[in-house]
């Protein structure tokens, strides 16, 4: 009784190890979804067991059915399946990457609008104030302005003073004061205005050497490519268009075209797909802003009024 048991629980331990065997298992499941009718029959028929025999060999047992296409459907999922399965893997994360390079080239087109539109908001604004030259200048007066009346309160007040300890009326000591102010000798007069002449023209020399003049482009005045990019000037992408332009052009004295635009683009390291999707648009914008100016279908000329606004930009 003991043997038998042992060679059952044997036979039960061996199948379990055939059964966790990849395609022996894979065929059994495949047998049993083909040849189901065969097992309802065995289990639940109430038929004998010789007529049940004989019912499924009549009708039921076709070598395909019982063994190759089982078989086929084994090897299929044991060996095909798995290459299915890493193809179906490695195309969605094809196109998760293709997604996001999408969103990410969509995100930088965003980004490039708004820095043209506050570019030009920026310049607007600049029309609207003035420029900071202007600006700073009005500044300047308004604090002098402010210097002055405060000196003349301090004057007034002094006098007042001189009056209550003196007895002398105020508008007596102003009398007195511009008679001494015209009896000083007119030379002296000469000399100041001659100091005040050299000052201002030292301070003019001063500022036209460290400006550049879009009037008379000298090159050796200019900075090379690499100090612009670096100092980061051109703060948007039609800007470093104008640059590009710019140095194309000569400075503004000869014809450029878009191709000397994409060689300023390679020779600044700055060429990416998106910019170059982009520059035919902002040439475009550019010609209606009157910054640049064909001359025929390839040829373009940088106008009076870009090449000024490619020196402001220098002079940043």
């Amino acid at each position: 009784m003991t043997s038998i048991k042992d060679m059952v629980v044997s036979v039960f331990e061996t199948s379990k190890d055939r059964l966790k065997n990849p395609i022996i298992g894979a065929f059994v499941l495949s047998w049993l979804a083909i040849n189901w009718r065969i097992v309802m029959i065995l289990l639940f028929s109430s038929e004998k067991i010789e007529d049940k025999i004989n019912y499924i060999e009549t009708h039921y047992f076709y070598i395909n059915y019982n063994l190759w296409i089982p078989l086929g459907f084994a090897i299929f999922y044991v060996l095909a399946l798995p290459y299915l399965m890493a193809l179906f893997d490695w195309l969605s994360q094809k196109g998760v990457q293709i997604r996001r390079l999408i969103s990410k080239n969509h995100r930088i087109f965003e980004i490039q609008n708004k820095q043209e539109i506050a570019a030009e908001e920026w310049q607007l604004e600049k029309i609207r104030q003035g420029s900071p030259d202007i600006s700073g200048m009005k500044e300047q007066i308004a604090v002098l302005e402010s210097m002055i009346r405060d000196k003349d309160e301090l004057i007034k007040t002094l006098k007042d003073q001189i009056y209550t300890k003196s007895g002398v009326d105020p508008e007596t000591l102003e009398i007195v004061e511009d008679e001494q102010e015209n009896t000083k000798p007119k030379a002296i007069k000469k000399t100041t205005k001659s100091k005040a002449s050299k000052e201002n023209n030292s301070e003019k020399t001063m500022k036209t050497s460290t400006q550049l003049s879009p009037d008379k482009p000298n090159p050796s005045d200019y900075p090379v490519m690499k100090d612009i990019l670096i100092r980061d000037l051109p703060k948007t992408e039609r800007e470093w268009i104008l640059i590009y332009a710019l140095y194309s052009s000569d400075f503004g004295e000869s014809v450029l075209t878009r191709d000397d635009i994409i060689a300023k683009y390679e020779e600044s390291s700055r060429r990416t797909d998106n910019r170059m999707k982009n520059l035919t648009n902002n040439i475009r914008n550019m010609v209606k802003s009157n910054q640049l100016k064909f001359i025929n279908d390839d040829e373009m000329l940088l106008t009076t009024s870009g090449r000024e606004t490619a020196t402001e930009i220098l002079n940043r």
